[in-house]
């Protein structure tokens, strides 16, 4: 479907992609899992529909805990990891 954003060596694919996999597990499991859901949606409906659910998941996933979290997180000084939970 057109994700792949880097090709790399056949030496060098596990680490690349363990460190990927890593930068995603450390985001909100919430927003993550709702990126995947689109993802797969968004390959059978519009352009318009997909842009729809993305505004309501958006709204859905500005109302979680997590989401203020990543926001304390990230506007603390000295910034910090975000502590997601997936609530």
């Amino acid at each position: 479907i057109g994700l792949a954003d880097a090709v790399w060596p056949h030496a060098e694919l596990m680490t690349k992609v363990t460190g990927l996999a890593t930068r995603i597990a450390a985001n909100g499991p919430l927003a993550v899992a709702e990126c995947k859901r689109l993802i797969h949606l968004g390959q059978s409906v519009s352009l318009e529909a997909a842009l729809a659910l993305e505004q309501k998941s958006f709204g859905m996933l500005f109302s979680t805990e997590d989401q203020r979290e990543g926001m304390s997180a990230f506007l603390a000084k000295p910034k910090r990891a975000a502590q997601f939970k997936g609530q």
